[in-house]
């Protein structure tokens, strides 16, 4: 019966059958990720000064108590990652929208040969320097 035919030692898939589903997993989860990533943007332009892509961090935090449970991060963290930008006494510290999305902290995926974070909007005119 079905007992007799299925052996959990058999492997049931070749490598290159393995190989097909992950890559097609990645890539479908690239462009979820992506769609997250652009709404996260979205919510932190709405969010900033006068089209500076600055976020003061009174807003940034206001996102987090609307339900935003991405954007938690303490003033340290952010500091040392490098998207706060304190150099303003009248306007107060602000996060760096563009350096939030590329940093370490939106990479929903880390590994040691790989990440999958939210892409840079900025690279196809990086690579078209790079190829001229």
């Amino acid at each position: 019966g079905l007992r007799e035919a299925w052996n959990p030692l058999r492997p049931l898939f070749s490598f290159a059958d393995a190989q097909a589903v992950v890559a097609s997993i990645s890539t479908q989860f690239g462009s979820y990720w992506e769609t997250e990533c652009d709404g996260l943007m979205q919510i932190l332009l709405k969010s900033e000064r006068r089209g500076t892509g600055r976020v003061p961090l009174s807003r940034f935090y206001a996102a987090a108590l609307g339900g935003q449970w991405h954007f938690t991060e303490s003033a340290a963290y952010l500091r040392q990652l490098g998207v706060l930008d304190d150099s303003s006494s009248f306007h107060g510290p602000q996060l760096i929208a563009s350096n939030y999305m590329q940093s370490s902290n939106n990479c929903v995926v880390t590994h040691k040969h790989f990440r999958v974070c939210c892409a840079n909007p900025c690279q196809d005119f990086y690579s078209d320097l790079e190829a001229a």
